[in-house]
């Protein structure tokens, strides 16, 4: 009686050419990430200070995240992308105010140029808007907090506003404003908090939207 065993090592499943890209497109992105992430940390140290390995892993660890997440959300489209350069800006912007409580005006020039990844003629009238609906908004919010929000803040939020459009931006705004306010209800009304890593949070959110 002849005995038949199956085999031990499984069958390699055929893999087309174009998984083959895809994974390739996939790991290139994931490696320009690292050495973006790097080196944006490695800028950061030397502009505004830190610890070195606490610094470099913080913004290697969320880079990889948010395009993973990215990535899986949009796949490998231009939309990933621009999530991805606007990510990595958000995140330097975020740096930046903890250390120094300021923003730079270029940061604010790079996510208006990330805006125009994949840009279409036809987005025009709705970027304005947004821009200018976000802007009212800034200024009212001026006075509510009694001048709490610096205009670093509100370059921010209206650069932001043009990658994201009216309705993320209001979505991304408010969400960044309410977890500021429950991250910070214990603190003393008369100390300032950086606001920046919370808008970038609901910015970031609302690009999933």
């Amino acid at each position: 009686m002849n005995l038949i065993v199956g085999p031990i090592i499984p069958k390699v499943i055929d893999v087309t050419v174009e998984t083959l890209l895809k994974i390739f497109g996939v790991s290139v992105i994931l490696g320009a990430v690292v050495l973006a992430t790097v080196l944006i940390a490695k800028y950061a140290l030397k502009r505004w200070g830190g610890e070195k390995v606490k610094t470099i892993a913080g913004f290697v660890g969320i880079g990889l995240g948010v395009t993973v997440a990215l990535l899986c959300f949009f796949g490998c489209t231009t939309m990933a992308v621009r999530g991805i350069l606007f990510s990595l800006i958000l995140l330097l912007a975020s740096f930046s105010d903890i250390k120094s409580r300021e923003c730079d005006d270029w940061l604010h020039v790079m996510i208006v140029i990330v805006a125009f990844v994949g840009f279409e003629l036809s987005a025009i009238p709705s970027m304005l808007l947004s821009g200018f609906v976000i802007s009212l908004l800034m200024i009212l919010s001026i006075f509510i907090g009694k001048g709490r929000i610096g205009g670093a803040d509100i370059k921010f939020c209206i650069a932001s506003s043009l990658v994201l459009g009216l309705k993320n931006s209001v979505i991304g705004l408010t969400l960044g404003l309410v977890l500021a306010i429950l991250m910070n209800i214990k603190r003393n009304k008369k100390e300032g908090f950086p606001l920046v890593p919370y808008l970038a949070t609901g910015f970031m959110v609302a690009y999933f939207i």
